[in-house]
């Protein structure tokens, strides 16, 4: 078993770190490759994230095979903001070979304790924005826009290297047909007769553009004593914005104003996976007219945002959001709408998203595992 790190300037390296998952799950009918460009930026140390933090990518080979990946950070912002030593790993694939997923996780393992960080979780990715955990449930459904679908072993492999369960994250599905919550709906009525809150609609993308810097601070407020909240440098949150906005559906996304001020955000986006699933996760030379055609078409949303200034929590601002998301499934092309990754440890979340009738249908879990033997 061979064991090598991935360079920033060696090429072919950096090519076979992009092609490892294609080699083994290309046939899968759920799975969707990572955009190639956005894995580039990172491998070459062309992202924001290396301006205040350190990572390293690892590859594992036998008989000039590739046989899986890894990466693993030290994210000094995240660890600045929770008080923390943990390092994460992430773009985990590997074939089902234990010998190959230890000798990955491993490396990951050694790099973290010789920098001091004494913790190794995830999959959590370089972005805030990025998917977390490996499917542990739901192998059957087609994933939101971003995040992985793995096939079952991955968890099994990384429970024989030592890791154990940190949290799932919770997927599920609001259907169209579903029959409305009428207490919800009095809620929301409440709220906007008070006339507490006015609702933000927007017909074009420029439009969300101009409160992309208030969207930024509430974020940060809404979000910040989560346990997994990682904070975003202006060049991140740049890269997660311009995303958002070119994934959008205008006529979708709300936000929620008190006084002229920002005070709730929802952003749900069509699902793009099918037009990156056809692009083979490259923009060029025609993947980019695969994937707006799926913008326009598809009939699955993502919600992937919907958060509340801690100062106007209680007030009827949620159920106005989700009210207008109901109503929007009913009046769209959408037929449902997914929401993404909810933190199980999240009770007030979990529970406000299954009084709406949610059905959660997909399951990922992270994982951990202490180094303080390694150093």
């Amino acid at each position: 078993m061979r064991i090598e790190t991935v360079a920033p300037g060696d090429r072919n390296a950096v090519r076979r770190f992009i092609r490892v998952p294609f080699d083994f799950l290309a046939g899968e009918e759920n799975w969707v490759p990572p955009l190639a460009g956005e894995l580039r930026v990172l491998l070459r140390r062309r992202h924001p994230f290396f301006e205040h933090s350190d990572a390293a990518f690892f590859l594992a080979s036998e008989h000039g095979r590739d046989l899986g990946r890894i990466a693993v950070l030290d994210h000094r912002g995240y660890n600045g903001h929770h008080g923390t030593r943990t390092a994460f790993f992430c773009h985990f694939d590997v074939r089902d070979d234990g010998a190959a997923a230890r000798a990955l996780l491993d490396a990951a393992s050694e790099w973290a304790a010789i920098r001091g960080l004494d913790r190794l979780i995830g999959p959590k990715g370089f972005l805030r924005s990025a998917g977390q955990g490996v499917l542990v449930d739901g192998f059957d459904r087609f994933p939101a826009t971003g995040i992985p679908w793995n096939p079952p072993y991955y968890a099994g492999l990384l429970e024989a290297s030592g890791f154990s369960k940190v949290t799932d994250f919770l997927s599920g599905y609001l259907d169209r047909n579903r029959p409305g919550d009428g207490r919800l709906y009095r809620v929301a009525e409440i709220a906007r007769k008070r006339g507490a809150f006015e609702i933000l609609a927007f017909r074009r993308r420029g439009e969300i553009r101009r409160w992309l810097p208030a969207l930024k601070i509430l974020q940060h407020e809404a979000f910040a004593d989560n346990p997994n909240y990682v904070p975003s440098t202006d060049g991140e949150f740049a890269l997660m914005s311009e995303s958002m906005i070119f994934a959008a559906d205008p006529s979708v996304v709300r936000f929620i104003l008190r006084d002229g001020e920002l005070a709730g955000f929802m952003g749900a986006f069509p699902n793009l996976g099918r037009g990156i699933r056809r692009a083979g996760g490259e923009l060029l030379p025609l993947g980019w007219y695969h994937i707006l055609r799926e913008r326009s078409r598809s009939r699955i949303l993502d919600l992937n945002g919907l958060g509340i200034l801690p100062k106007f929590r209680k007030m009827g601002g949620d159920a106005i959001l989700f009210a207008e998301l109901e109503r929007l499934i009913r009046s769209s092309r959408y037929e449902s709408v997914e929401f993404i990754q909810v933190d199980e440890r999240n009770f007030l979340s979990r529970s406000g998203i299954e009084h709406f009738g949610v059905d959660w249908a997909k399951r990922h879990r992270m994982y951990g595992k202490d180094l303080g033997g390694r150093r």
